[in-house]
């Protein structure tokens, strides 16, 4: 049977696939590359990090479809002050769902052994989580999402910021109206709506839940059926593509995030592809049909989504929780910019005096991020005079009282890297929020940390590129933890890089003074610098340290083969040993696999998970 010809019935629940061909077809034509099933993020168990999120979220998002094979969408919340999930490596367990929230919702009338697809997303941080899974009951009657499981993460981008509360005051069961066309208040709703939640499937890799969200105009409603959206260039997965054009099935939700009001859509959805003039002419049709209240533009190469529906499920106050729009900002200014290596430079970010006072910098724990928003002149994403920014999210590679340090590398097209290259200045007033992010030290207790977890006999920070960005404030952390007399685990630190000139210089030598702390520490600390093109004015003759410990340089790109040899070396035990790892997308898959079998990777990945394409 033809790929393209399965339907979501057929789904047998043996194995939850990472990628099937159509989604391959997909990232193959959108960008050249293929993504790589073997990424470490992707995993037959629920990780720890993801545990602990799961457990602490008031709501979830959930997908499957019923047995016409429509797939349904639905936002479930918990009991007031009560835990919605229970979640362990091998699924979770809805004990603490709003049964007033889940009445008459066709999610929530599933069949054991149906496929189920999950989005744990925290909005007030932006931070998403995915499980793919198996619907299942509890000896008690519980809700379950169990085996065969596939669990993975997702990057933070396009996700409109909101805080939430409990609803107040006394609810009562939902009032539902089903129909096959949008009414009007509908149809402004979704005009005005910043966020979505959508479900798609496939026999070979289950249900997937997944959100879609950008400035208000993203949703276009072409008539009382059909709504279009552009798809933004995300983490090149493309799992949600390639099930529509695998077989068309989507479902939709739609909400106010502050009355509680829903609209559940199930219907057909197929792809506009506008690297061909006959899609263009499609889109531009159809975005001329449109009769939404709210519009925005696009870059003209962004590919559409069509999605028209056949069944409307409309609820009303059918949420426990409420939500409300971030609007904590902090402006700081740019006090300092430091040119660290070619296509590399440092922003210092420093409080604005408020008078004879400056406010001070809220503590940032080493390898946190640093949400930033900005509004670059080659910003297209416009809604008449009302410009929403572009966010991004900017590891800290340095923090004291008096500044945040942000290190960018120039990223080719990147706006925001481009505008901080070309147009930043001193002086300038960037808008932040404060420091965010969980991949932080895990044996040294503060509020960023996933899991408690004894301290390591051994800690390795190996990373690539600008990847070296989180791991100096993080080896900083380990630095001080000893000289503070707490933990003193032996440190190994291992970079790649193209050159001597490739290194961050302010960074590079941040790093050559804390290993000499650690060692004045008694602490035990190795270096290794892999230099893939060039040593420069290095020398293969090793860099003496001090004592027994000892340093080089050496040629050579930093693979498999070589960190096996160092980790040997260098006599690194399995269970108690923490890696700390941080780089570009090739980089990280190449330690997904070199790293196989130890317990406690903590990882960090700039860019998609794709691996390059070959050639010749």
């Amino acid at each position: 049977m033809s790929d393209t010809k399965q339907n979501l019935h057929e789904f047998k629940g043996r194995r939850v696939e990472v990628f099937h061909l159509e989604s391959e077809k997909a990232q193959l034509r959108a960008y050249g590359v293929k993504e790589d099933p073997n990424f470490r993020g992707f995993r037959r168990f629920i990780p720890q990090q993801h545990i602990d999120f799961y457990n602490k979220l008031p709501f979830t998002v959930l997908a499957s479809a019923d047995d016409n094979d429509d797939v349904w969408v639905s936002v479930a919340t918990a009991q007031a002050n009560k835990q919605l999930m229970h979640a362990d490596k091998d699924g979770v367990s809805f004990k603490g769902l709003d049964k007033l929230a889940a009445h008459a919702d066709p999610v929530w009338d599933l069949k054991p052994g149906q496929p189920i697809g999950m989005l744990g997303i925290e909005l007030h941080t932006r931070r998403r989580n995915r499980v793919n899974g198996v619907v299942s009951r509890s000896k008690e009657g519980y809700f379950q999402l169990g085996g065969p499981l596939l669990s993975f993460g997702n990057c933070p981008q396009y996700i409109t910021e909101r805080n939430w509360k409990f609803r107040e005051g006394e609810r009562k069961e939902a009032k539902v109206t089903r129909s096959n066309t949008l009414t009007k208040d509908q149809q402004d709703l979704i005009s005005k709506s910043t966020t979505t939640f959508i479900g798609s499937g496939h026999p070979r890799t289950g249900v997937d839940a997944s959100h879609r969200g950008g400035p208000i105009g993203v949703f276009r409603v072409v008539d009382d059926k059909t709504i279009m959206f552009p798809d933004f260039p995300g983490n090149h997965q493309l799992k949600s593509l390639g099930n529509i054009i695998a077989n068309g099935k989507l479902g939709m939700w739609f909400g106010d995030f502050e009355t509680g009001n829903s609209i559940q859509l199930t219907g057909d959805a197929q792809m506009i592809w506008c690297d061909e003039a006959e899609g263009r002419k499609r889109r531009d049709t159809l975005l001329g049909r449109a009769i939404s209240s709210e519009t925005a533009r696009f870059p003209d190469t962004f590919n559409w989504v069509v999605f028209k529906a056949r069944k409307i499920i409309a609820r009303s106050e059918s949420l426990s929780v409420q939500w409300t729009l971030r609007n904590d900002y902090i402006n700081l200014n740019v006090s300092k910019i430091v040119d660290e290596a070619k296509g590399v430079k440092s922003i210092y970010l420093s409080p604005i005096a408020e008078g004879k006072k400056k406010k001070g910098l809220a503590k940032a724990i080493g390898g946190q991020y640093l949400p930033i928003f900005v509004q670059p002149a080659s910003h297209a994403y416009k809604r008449g005079d009302n410009m929403k920014p572009l966010d991004r999210t900017y590891t800290i590679s340095a923090a004291t009282e008096e500044y945040y340090r942000l290190t960018v590398k120039k990223v080719y097209k990147g706006k925001v890297s481009t505008y901080f290259h070309t147009d930043l200045k001193e002086g300038d007033i960037i808008q932040t929020r404060e420091p965010q992010g969980h991949f932080v030290l895990q044996y040294e207790t503060s509020d960023a940390i996933t899991r408690n977890i004894d301290p390591p006999s051994t800690v390795v920070f190996i990373s690539a590129g600008i990847g070296i960005t989180p791991l100096v404030p993080m080896l900083k952390q380990v630095v001080e933890a000893a000289e503070a007399g707490r933990h003193k685990p032996r440190v190994i630190w291992i970079h790649g890089t193209q050159s001597p000139t490739d290194l961050p210089k302010t960074l590079h030598q941040e790093v050559e003074s804390y290993l000499k702390r650690y060692r004045r520490a008694n602490g035990s600390a190795f270096e290794i610098i892999r230099l893939s093109r060039s040593l420069g004015d290095a020398t293969e003759t090793e860099l003496k340290s001090g004592g027994s410990e000892r340093g080089f340089w050496s040629k050579g790109r930093l693979s498999k083969e070589v960190l096996d040899t160092i980790l040997k070396s260098n006599e690194v035990k399995r269970d108690t040993t923490h890696f700390y790892t941080c780089g570009p997308s090739g980089f990280m898959s190449m330690l997904s696999d070199a790293l196989t079998g130890f317990p406690h990777v903590f990882t960090e990945s700039f860019g998609p998970s794709a691996v390059p394409k070959k050639t010749g």
